[in-house]
Parts: C-alpha cells; structure tokens; sequence
C-alpha cells in the first residue's frame, strides 16, 4: 500500500531510524538473513509472502541457529480486532501496532523494543493498543481534520505526493470492489476493501474507512449482501 508506506517512511525519518524497505515479505527474510537488522516492523499483508508467514519462517531459523539473538518484530495491521493481535503473537510477532499508526506510539514502540533510554516518551507506561474498530452509523463527518492537519504537518511537501497517490489508486479499487460485488466473490472483495479502509484511514477519511471496513468485514464472514445495506447507512 503506497500511502502506508510513504506515511511509515516519514515517521521513521522523523524520528530519526534508519530504515530498509522489503516490498514482500520473501525480501524481508532475504534481507534478514544477509544483514543486521535491530528490529522488524512487519506488514501482515505482503504479497508472495505476508507477514504471518515470514514471521514463523525467520523464528524457525532463528531456532534451528547456534546464535541466541532474538530480533523483534512489531506487527502491522489495519486488521484491529483482539483475534488479530492474537493471530499475530501466534505467528511469533513480538508486539502489534495497528493502522493507521500514532506517531508517537510508534516511537515509543519502537523505543521500548529497541532498549534505547526514552526522554520524552515514557516507555514504562506504554498503553495498550486499541483493538476494537468501532463504526459509527450517527458520524456524518467525511474528513476528520485532526488527522488531515496532524499528516499536513509532519508529511510537509510529501502531503500533495500522498493526496495525488491516493486519487490515482481509489478510483482502481472502488472498480474493484463493485466487480466484486457484481459477481459476488467474497475472496476478491477482501483485498481492495482491505486496502481502501486502510488508505482512507491514514488521510482521514474515515466516513469512507468505515464504509470499506463494512465490506472487508462481511466478505471475511462470506456475506456478500449485507455490506450494501450498512454501507448505505453510513454513506
């Protein structure tokens, strides 16, 4: 997801991390085994390999070495619900952050992993994530500008980039999404809602996450008629 990752880059950079980007998640364990890397903030959703699976594969190897290392890995996921964070656990992952990503959660974090001595962020009272995606019928808000300002502000002139990405990609994906539902095929509609609710929730877009949400949701469950009856409501 090019939003995600651009929106990802520049928190790390401002928080002064360097960083390798791995676009699947074969190339991560590529990566890992040929360098030294402090910590891993996995993507769930790669293509080739997600991150579930490059997850339990660098543990088994990690297992099977003489070296004692252990490196950690955060999981990444607009998927927020409680059996997520579990799913990730399961597969070996050390902690999770769910999408959009708090900046300063992120570095307290990463902080708290990486051992560093935190000074403006206190690392002891590190909250939990919020797990639960609550959707509201009675928010008619389109834009929540918290976000929008928060994003101009520390994006700078990378924020026209992330606005100009995100109209070339939405319109494919809504294309996606109506094919989908034309020909009720649950297992198609998954990725592009995924993808949407993801992208819309990092803009702030929420009125349209929320929507996008709905029908990742009841494709999962296998229902494809009912995310047009709640996605109106909401709409």
């Amino acid at each position: 997801n090019p939003i995600n990752l651009l929106v990802a880059q520049r928190l790390l950079t401002l928080s002064n991390f360097s960083y390798v980007i791995a676009e699947n998640g074969q190339v991560a364990l590529d990566l890992l085994h040929d360098n030294m890397f402090d910590l891993v903030l996995m993507d769930c959703q790669m293509p080739i390999m997600d991150g579930y699976q490059a997850t339990k594969a660098w543990r088994l190897f990690e297992a099977n070495s003489n070296s004692n290392r252990h490196i950690p890995i955060i999981a990444m996921t607009a998927n927020a619900m409680a059996e997520d964070r579990q799913k990730c656990l399961d597969a070996g992952m050390d902690d999770y952050l769910s999408k959009p990503v708090d900046r300063n959660l992120l570095k307290r974090t990463l902080l708290k992993w990486l051992k560093f001595e935190a000074t403006k962020f206190d690392t002891a009272t590190l909250p939990e994530a919020d797990l639960q995606v609550q959707v509201s019928n009675t928010d008619t808000s389109v834009l929540d500008f918290t976000i929008v300002n928060d994003l101009k502000e520390f994006m700078g002139t990378d924020y026209q980039s992330l606005i100009r990405i995100y109209l070339e990609d939405s319109p494919k994906l809504l294309q996606q999404i109506q094919a989908a539902l034309s020909i009720q095929d649950c297992s198609a509609l998954i990725t592009p809602a995924h993808t949407l609710k993801s992208s819309s929730a990092n803009l702030g877009a929420i009125r349209l996450s929320n929507v996008a949400a709905l029908f990742e949701k009841n494709a999962r469950a296998g229902n494809i008629n009912e995310p047009n009856k709640e996605a109106k409501n909401l709409l």
